[in-house]
């Protein structure tokens, strides 16, 4: 899997925003096609773009102001639960700064994870992930100026193929960072 991420490097995605800052129609541009293996991971690109916008509250904040976003959506084809949280740190005119945190978890499911050989099965038994970032808006603007995330990933599953059973862990931590052009 290693040495397939480097078709990750460079990905771009355009989008249209929504008056609360939330991206809607997402689009993802690769600069090369991505392999059989990537692909499950290139699928919820579009998805992981516009969690990466921020939805602002429809009423006025201060500094301190802290408020949560929850959405259900699926990953990967993992039915997951995502929590956001924003505290506002500072407010300059225009120009804000917000601290952000993302929880998503999902209860035991089988999965038809994108790119399984057929007759295998997924059953994952516990998903985490979770994480913080810094978001810089320009409130005149919809698409943050600069918004960084580091998110730690942790599944446990039960695959099973052929009649023989393994355990699969997963940890992966990822690094993002958003820079409107």
């Amino acid at each position: 899997l290693q040495k397939y991420l480097p078709t990750l490097v460079g990905v771009e995605a355009e989008a249209i925003g929504d008056d609360r800052g939330r991206m809607r129609n997402v689009e993802v541009e690769m600069r090369e096609r991505p392999s059989a293996l990537i692909q499950p991971y290139t699928a919820s690109l579009a998805v992981g773009f516009a969690q990466m916008s921020v939805s602002l509250p429809a009423e006025p904040v201060g500094v301190g102001a802290r408020w949560e976003v929850q959405d259900t959506n699926e990953r990967m084809g993992i039915r997951v639960t995502e929590t956001l949280t924003y505290e506002v740190i500072s407010i300059e005119g225009h120009a804000v700064q917000l601290e952000s945190a993302r929880a998503l978890t999902a209860t035991p499911q089988d999965v038809k994870f994108p790119g399984l050989p057929e007759g295998v099965s997924l059953r994952v038994q516990s998903f985490h992930v979770g994480g913080s970032g810094t978001v810089h808006l320009d409130l005149s603007r919809v698409v943050p100026i600069d918004s960084t995330t580091d998110l730690t990933l942790r599944m446990l599953a039960n695959q099973e193929h052929d009649g023989k059973k393994a355990e699969v862990l997963l940890e992966h931590t990822v690094h993002t960072r958003l820079l409107r052009r």
